[in-house]
């Protein structure tokens, strides 16, 4: 009886030393944190010199934080939620106006024409589990003062590769470097109609 105790000892202290070895081992996930990467200037030199003064890009409370956001349009699409584990270097307007002057240069605006962006959607949308794409709308203005010269809704969306917050990223910084090449459109067309 003394051995089938001891023996019944020996396994609950295995058992134990078991489950306490499984979980000092267990390593947390480490947070990922995501940017656009490196872009090289805009070559042409119309480009930078059409580029008005831009002032921030004013955005939702939603947006106004590093959170990687997506939604469910399979399921609940008005829900916003965030990716526990990842999470933009900076919020969505601070990075799409980071890139926005790497692409083009920076503007004095000695012409007194100011860019205002204002970011109204930055997300991943699942439109089923494994399929999905980034989607950004901003609404742009060009002001000279008072006056409005023109305005513009740009919607871009570009197909993730992976259903996660790389391909989530990685399809953001597409759809970002897309909405910059309308935009550079956009104000050279305002430009030949506003001389």
């Amino acid at each position: 009886m003394s051995i089938l105790l001891r023996s019944l000892r020996l396994t609950g202290c295995l058992t134990a030393l078991a489950l306490l070895s499984a979980c000092v081992n267990t390593v947390s996930p480490v947070p990922q944190q995501y940017d656009f990467g490196p872009t090289a200037q805009v070559s042409s030199a119309t480009a930078r010199h059409t580029m008005p003064a831009m002032s921030e890009i004013l955005t939702s409370a939603a947006l106004d934080s590093n959170a990687m956001l997506y939604r469910l349009a399979y399921d609940d699409p008005r829900q916003l939620k965030a990716y526990a584990q990842a999470r933009w270097t900076m919020p969505p307007a601070q990075l799409l106006m980071q890139r926005v002057k790497l692409q083009n240069g920076s503007s004095t605006g000695i012409d007194g024409r100011v860019l205002q962006l204002e970011l109204d959607e930055f997300s991943q949308i699942f439109t089923a589990p494994q399929q999905s794409h980034a989607h950004i709308s901003v609404r742009a203005s060009l002001r000279q003062g008072k006056n409005i010269l023109a305005q513009r809704r740009f919607t871009l969306t570009a197909a993730t590769t992976t259903a996660d917050a790389r391909g989530g990223a990685n399809a953001m910084q597409t759809a970002a470097d897309n909405f910059i090449a309308e935009l550079n459109a956009w104000i050279g067309q305002a430009d030949s109609s506003h001389p």
